[in-house]
């Protein structure tokens, strides 16, 4: 009787492990409400942009314990278009914002200290209006890339170092270029104009600008993990947009779409996950995860559908898995975080020892009857 209790008790056991593997909802959605989200520490911390009282966008901070914070502006007036692009395992925050002379400038906000003005490579033009400088990525040891105008008003990447200011990246021989990312080894990645149109670049100190290449027509380089490892996105030779993963040595890897014509990869973590969004089959935009051995998946087919979400697209990764990016919810515009629920192997191993810790018992039982 007791051998048929235990039986009975591990074949249910075993539905429930096999159901828990059998869900399609890997990932926990919380919603950060109507701000876009651009990036995320590995503490968690999202940073992005929302709209303001009088329709002005303000760069913000969002932290699971306090909301969202408005992180300021450099000036009140103009209105601002203020947005966050970036955050550091330190909390450094990165952006532009207008700095008050009609022009965007990078900043580097910081807890207690503010936002701090990060200049341009070169004085603007008297009644100059329009970009100035942008800080797109910044690294946990501070350092900040972008681009900025120079002297000619061409846009040129930058790197900020504290102490030192701002140097001028160069280009892949064209009169512009532009960073994007960069990683705590120091590597810059970004796009500038080759032979007419954008290539992807890889900057190292002492080496300079190199030429990643393409999947057959223009490349954006949009992201740099610390192995390394690049993504973006880049036109095919049929001029379909596709994303790519490049690694030194073995060159450029097309990762695909979720079966439309366009994609792009915005982000790459230190576990080599990808994420970005695609068009569908049907020319819908949705937000994609990439992993070496299983493929691209569409990031809406693994959340739980009943909460009513829209995945459009994924802006950012960080070390533990967790992804941020925009969509859609009860109709209107939302950024939300994606964790990752306890894996199946978690389950499974628990069901283990839950299914020997009643048969050690019945043993017992059974010795000492």
């Amino acid at each position: 009787m007791r051998s048929t209790t235990i039986g009975i008790l591990a074949f249910m056991l075993a539905l429930a492990i096999t159901g828990t593997i059998d869900a399609a909802v890997e990932y926990s959605v919380i919603d950060l409400g109507p701000i876009i989200a651009n990036g995320i520490s590995d503490g968690g911390q999202v940073v992005g942009s929302f709209w303001g009282t009088s329709r002005d966008s303000h760069a913000c901070l969002w932290q699971s314990s306090s909301g969202v914070q408005d992180l300021g502006t450099l000036s009140i007036w103009p209105p601002t278009s203020d947005a966050a692009c970036s955050i550091n395992s330190t909390g450094q925050v990165v952006g532009q914002a207008f700095a008050g002379s009609g022009s965007e400038h990078a900043f580097l906000w910081q807890s207690g200290a503010g936002m701090q003005d990060l200049g341009l490579l070169s004085a603007l033009p008297p009644g100059w209006v329009g970009s100035g400088s942008e800080a797109t990525g910044i690294n946990d040891n501070g350092q900040v890339v972008g681009w900025s105008t120079n002297s000619s008003t061409h846009l040129h990447a930058f790197l900020w170092q504290n102490a030192i200011g701002m140097q001028d990246l160069g280009t892949l021989g064209g009169s512009s270029s532009y960073a994007t990312a960069i990683n705590n080894g120091g590597q810059v990645v970004g796009y500038s104009p080759s032979g007419g149109l954008d290539h992807g670049f890889l900057w190292q100190s002492g080496k300079g600008m190199q030429d990643i290449g393409t999947l057959g027509g223009a490349c954006d380089a949009n992201s740099i993990n610390n192995l390394g490892q690049v993504v973006g996105t880049s036109a095919t030779s049929s001029s379909h947009l596709h994303a790519f993963l490049w690694q030194n040595g073995i060159g450029m890897q097309d990762l695909g779409t979720l079966g439309g014509l366009a994609a792009s990869a915005a982000d790459i973590n230190d576990g080599g996950l990808v994420v970005g969004q695609s068009l569908t089959s049907s020319g819908v935009e949705h937000a994609f995860l990439w992993q070496s051995g299983i493929g691209m998946q569409d990031l809406n087919g693994l959340i739980d559908s009943s909460l009513g979400w829209t995945l459009t697209n994924a802006s950012a990764i960080n070390l533990s898995g967790q992804i941020v990016g925009n969509g859609q919810v009860g109709g209107e515009g939302h950024a939300y975080l994606l964790t990752p629920v306890p894996e199946p192997s978690t389950f499974v191993l628990l069901g283990i020892g839950a299914v020997s810790l009643l048969a050690y018992r019945w043993r017992q039982r059974r010795w000492t009857a």
